[in-house]
């Protein structure tokens, strides 16, 4: 069994926010803590699952719609491998 846990940041700019004005520019801030859980049960079969919680990120609604996946929200995910 193997625990892993992290934390990332990532900065998202956007030019031209407020209309064709290039020179107005946001900065928004990403910030989680991912969790992962990884179990093989025999040689053959493994299965783990993960998780990221939001680290204080920026909400700015406006400006969250433009990055992909809701990144800034909570997310899972499980998975299973049986190698033949």
């Amino acid at each position: 069994m193997s625990f892993l846990i992290g934390y990332e940041s990532a900065k998202y700019t956007f030019r031209g926010v407020n209309g064709a004005d290039e020179s107005d520019e946001k900065t928004v801030k990403v910030k989680r803590i991912p969790v992962f859980v990884n179990y093989k049960i025999n040689s053959n079969f493994n299965v783990w699952g993960e998780v990221g919680f939001n680290a204080g990120s920026d909400h700015n609604e406006e400006h969250n719609k433009k990055i992909d996946k809701k990144a800034d929200h909570t997310v899972f995910s499980v998975g299973a491998r049986y190698t033949f």
